[in-house]
């Protein structure tokens, strides 16, 4: 059986309980695929690096992320850093693991977003190097490639992408639809994403308000539950759901057996 855990780079979440808890409770038979973002850390360090966060507001309003070359480089290094640090805590349990980048090494696919119209305080612009996409595609023969040689593979952004001219560059990605599409290219049973809360909560300021159940078909009612992030990982669930994997779990990846429990009951379970 096959499991797909992402975790989030939010500083709260635990990369050694996540690693202990999947080194400790392995079952026999069970292959899990990484995937590794960058949260808080991608950010801390843009800012320390340029002075801004480089978030706007496109034309029709929505918060992004315009990504130039010096930023995706900054991310680069820090998706990185991230997975390669989970790397070296899956080996000390004896796990042969390695990170994987989806651009490096051609195993993300994504839509190019080249061209971005977007607003700063009250000006229109068009940047036309904007590095990021969507993933639509995932090379599941080098993944399965890994899994048999007997390796657990930390899979993280950029994506190689792929514009409508032909023109093929890394871009930025976002993680938890990226392995959306990882999870059901492979025909994974389990996708999981742990985060930094306790799953997804009827009440944002209540955390005892958790949704610990959601039927698939019913999903989109509890859209207007998620805010901030949550609202992309409500995205990823449909996206891997309405392809074929069975149950989406979203997760506390701040709990000692974070893995373990979400397989559990604490969290949000949607199948």
């Amino acid at each position: 059986m096959l499991y797909v855990v992402k975790f989030g780079g939010g500083k709260e979440i635990s990369l050694e309980n996540i690693a202990d808890d999947f080194g400790k409770h392995r079952i026999p038979d069970q292959q899990v695929i990484f995937g590794s973002g960058g949260g808080e850390y991608t950010s801390d360090r843009l800012i320390e690096l340029t002075g801004k966060d480089w978030f706007v507001k496109t034309s029709s309003g929505k918060k992004t992320r315009y990504t130039p070359p010096e930023v995706l480089a900054i991310f680069s290094d820090e998706y990185k850093r991230i997975a390669q640090e989970f790397a070296i805590l899956l080996n000390r349990h004896g796990i042969c693991a390695a990170e994987y980048s989806g651009a490096e090494n051609g195993l993300l696919i994504a839509a190019w977003e080249k061209i971005l119209r977007y607003t700063d305080q009250g000006k229109r612009f068009v940047a036309r190097d904007n590095l990021a996409g969507v993933v639509t595609d995932v090379d599941t023969f080098a993944i399965i490639s890994a899994l048999r040689k007997g390796i657990t593979p930390i899979i993280h952004p950029p994506a190689t992408g792929h514009d409508d001219e032909g023109n093929i560059s890394p871009v930025n990605a976002d993680g938890d639809i990226s392995m959306a599409v990882v999870a059901y290219k492979m025909h994974a049973d389990t996708y999981i994403m742990l985060t930094n809360v306790p799953g997804l909560l009827k009440d944002v300021n209540d955390l005892g308000s958790l949704i610990k159940k959601i039927s698939k078909y019913k999903l989109a009612e509890y859209s207007s539950c998620a805010e901030g992030r949550m609202q992309r990982k409500i995205e990823a669930a449909q996206i891997a759901l309405s392809h074929g994997v069975r149950r989406v779990i979203i997760a506390d990846g701040r709990e000692p057996l974070p893995i373990i429990g979400a397989c559990q009951g604490y969290g949000t379970e949607i199948s």
